[in-house]
């Protein structure tokens, strides 16, 4: 699994020291340390569950372990989507299996095969990461903006399933499901769109 720059300790460090831990207040800061700022994530050593959402009716049983999701030949943005488990008392979960879908940039999902859909797991200091392409939106009556769903599953956690949204879509206030707390920090880069939760799992 390729190394992610995000570790809890230094984002605790972060909180406290600010702009003098980094030594350039005018750098812009990376989407996680943003996110940390302004959610105070783990600040005071406990976090709440995150919160939990339907699955929908368009989960797939199976998705194969992978951390690229993209499908050759589809249209869309890029989208790297990062960030760390812990428990509520802030303590990474190792081995945590996260099972991702999503609706492709048109807005539909596919059931007949695994497109835009996987699985990936932790490592020793709970981060993930997996690469897809932004989901449409879709809907007239009962609309939903760009969203992406995430199962998550630990031994001694209870199961968690959630949905992920994007900063600054119209459709968000239209979403009757959509919720401010699951928002995503993403910005964009060379390399398409990146974006970053970290997930709150409660003992069984």
């Amino acid at each position: 699994m390729p190394a992610l720059h995000f570790d809890l300790n230094r984002r605790r460090l972060l909180l406290r020291g600010g702009a003098g831990v980094l030594g350039v207040s005018a750098l812009p800061l990376a989407p996680w340390v943003a996110a940390a700022q302004q959610e105070e994530f783990c600040a005071d050593g406990s976090a709440a569950e995150t919160a939990r959402q339907t699955a929908g009716p368009f989960h797939v049983a199976g998705a194969p372990f992978r951390e690229d999701f993209r499908v050759e030949g589809m249209d869309g943005k890029d989208l790297t989507v990062r960030g760390q488990v812990v428990d509520v008392a802030c303590r990474p979960v190792a081995a945590a299996v996260l099972d991702v879908w999503q609706a492709d940039p048109t807005g539909v999902y596919d059931t007949k095969s695994f497109q835009l859909r996987g699985r990936v797991q932790t490592d020793a200091d709970g981060r993930y990461q997996f690469l897809t392409l932004k989901p449409g939106s879709y809907g007239s009556g009962f609309v939903r903006t760009p969203h992406i769903h995430v199962r998550l599953q630990a031994e001694g956690l209870r199961e968690l399933t959630t949905q992920l949204y994007f900063p600054d879509e119209e459709l968000n206030a239209q979403d009757a499901l959509y919720r401010p707390d699951l928002l995503m920090s993403v910005s964009k880069g060379y390399a398409g769109l990146s974006a970053t939760f970290n997930f709150v799992m409660e003992p069984a």
